[in-house]
């Protein structure tokens, strides 16, 4: 079994240093199984003892990474359908199937119009370059996962940032070039289910603060993704601005604090919560930021 992973590796490293677009070994459904296995748990190895870490250095002593949440506003169900069917399906169509020239149409079209393989003659030469150019694409396209603004440092940071979706993409190139398409949708279906639920596990309805005494009770339980549809947020306040009660669900933090305690602040982590505040004598805007800057990085805008 040592000796199956060994190879397996090799065979990979040694396609890295030489992409190509043809095999010429035959591939037993066996060793279908085996390189999706051995490569998958390899990824995914990676991305939790290397990636992952180096992400969390750079967030917490280079740059915040702001993660634009673009799908935290739906259910775990809707979630997962996006990730793990639709954006599978749609990215692998666009970056992976043309890597065979047998499926890039549109070279095949420039070809026949050109009346000669011109294109298919580039392609056989470059494909190297093409195959780590289209990899480092599907990791820049999902550098608008994230809502930092685009300036010098996060550009010089940028392909830490996108490393494992970069990195991804050299795995499913492989993939798709030695098992087949569907292989390489499987692939990224099942990263992208790992990626999901693992966090999700994690995450969901973690308690940030729960504090209770004879002044006020204040609790802050955070979410992975929205648990419903709808989105609640009542508070009261005083004639002189004390706020006396706020209760929110699936609401993101920011949102929260600009409409309920005030606009001039910024939630730097910001996260989606279930939100749940009383004080009979109530307390000031200060006050209770003050109370959620314990657990959250908040700023002044």
């Amino acid at each position: 079994m040592i000796n199956d992973i060994s190879q397996t590796l090799k065979d990979f490293l040694h396609f890295l240093k030489s992409p190509r677009d043809r095999f010429s070994e035959k591939i037993s459904t066996n060793d279908r199984y085996r390189i999706f296995t051995v490569l998958f748990f390899t990824i995914l190895l990676l991305n939790a003892l290397f990636i992952v870490p180096l992400l969390g250095f750079v967030h917490e002593y280079i740059m915040k990474i702001e993660a634009a949440g673009l799908l935290r506003n739906f259910s775990i169900g809707m979630m997962l359908f996006m990730a793990v069917v639709a954006a599978p399906i749609l990215e692998e169509i666009l970056f992976r199937l043309p890597l065979k020239y047998e499926r890039n149409y549109v070279l095949r079209v420039l070809d026949k119009i050109a009346g000669k393989p011109v294109f298919f003659n580039f392609w056989k030469r470059n494909f190297a370059v093409i195959f780590y150019l289209v990899a480092i694409l599907f990791g820049f396209v999902h550098s608008f996962n994230y809502k930092n603004e685009w300036n010098a440092l996060f550009l010089v940071l940028l392909p830490i940032i996108i490393l494992s979706q970069s990195i991804g993409g050299l795995f499913m190139g492989y993939i798709r070039l030695r098992l087949g398409f569907f292989w390489a949708i499987l692939f990224h279906a099942c990263f992208n289910f790992v990626v999901i639920t693992v966090p999700y596990l994690l995450h969901e309805n973690i308690e940030y603060i729960n504090q209770k005494n004879g002044d006020y009770e204040l609790r802050v339980e955070g979410l992975f993704c929205k648990e419903s549809s709808s989105t609640t947020i009542t508070h009261q306040k005083t004639v002189d601005e004390k706020i006396l009660m706020i209760e929110a669900t699936n609401t993101d933090l920011q949102t929260l604090v600009e409409l309920t305690i005030g606009k001039g602040h910024k939630v730097l982590d910001n996260e989606l919560v279930h939100f749940y505040f009383k004080s009979e004598k109530g307390l000031t805007e200060q006050e209770l930021i003050k109370l959620l800057k314990e657990e959250f990085e908040i700023t002044k805008k």
